[in-house]
C-alpha cells in the first residue's frame, strides 16, 4: 500500500521550491558546459599535416587507452589526453549518466601536462578518436598515467 504525505489542508506534499530550482540550475549549467566543451574541445583538435605521420604512442599509454575505454563503459561520457610524445597520458570520466562537471577535456589536457610537462593533446573524446595514432611496437617508455573520476550527481545529492 503506498502512502503519502498530506499537508493539514489535504494537498499532497510538494517538494521544496529550493530543490526544483538547484535541479533546475544544474540542467542548465550542465547544457551550458556541454556546449563550452564541445566549443572547447573543437579548439584543441589537432589539424593532420596533409603527409604526417600519425602520432605513436606507447604500450603503456595504449594499455592506459584500453583502461579509459573500460571505464567509461556504457555512458561513454570522458576524455583521454596524450602527450606529444605518446608516453604520458590521463583521463576524466564521468561513470553515470551526469556528473559534477563537464570539463572532462580541460581537466584531462592540464593534467597530462602536468605530468608529463609537455604539450598534450585529446586523444579521444568520449569513444571518438581526435587524433590519428598508432602503437609503438617496441615496450618503450613506461611514462606516467592517471586518471580522475567524477562524482555522479546522485553522489552529490547524497551529500547534500
Amino acid at each position: 500500500m503506498k502512502t503519502e504525505l498530506v499537508h493539514l489542508d489535504g494537498l499532497p506534499e510538494r517538494p521544496r521550491l529550493s530543490a526544483v530550482l538547484r535541479r533546475l540550475g544544474i540542467a542548465t549549467m550542465t547544457i551550458a558546459l556541454a556546449g563550452m566543451l564541445a566549443a572547447c574541445a573543437a579548439s584543441r583538435v589537432p589539424t593532420p599535416t596533409q603527409g604526417a605521420a600519425p602520432l605513436v604512442i606507447s604500450q603503456a599509454t595504449y594499455a592506459a587507452l584500453n583502461e579509459y575505454i573500460d571505464a567509461i563503459y556504457p555512458y561513454r561520457r570522458g576524455v583521454f589526453a596524450v602527450s606529444a610524445d605518446g608516453n604520458n597520458s590521463f583521463y576524466f570520466y564521468c561513470p553515470d549518466a551526469s556528473c559534477e562537471t563537464n570539463l572532462f577535456g580541460t581537466h584531462a589536457v592540464a593534467q597530462c601536462e602536468s605530468l608529463s610537462g609537455q604539450d598534450c593533446l585529446m586523444l579521444y573524446v568520449g569513444l571518438e578518436p581526435r587524433s590519428a595514432y598508432t602503437v609503438a611496437s617496441a615496450k618503450g617508455v613506461a611514462g606516467h598515467h592517471g586518471k580522475r573520476r567524477a562524482r555522479p550527481l546522485d553522489e552529490i545529492n547524497q551529500i547534500n
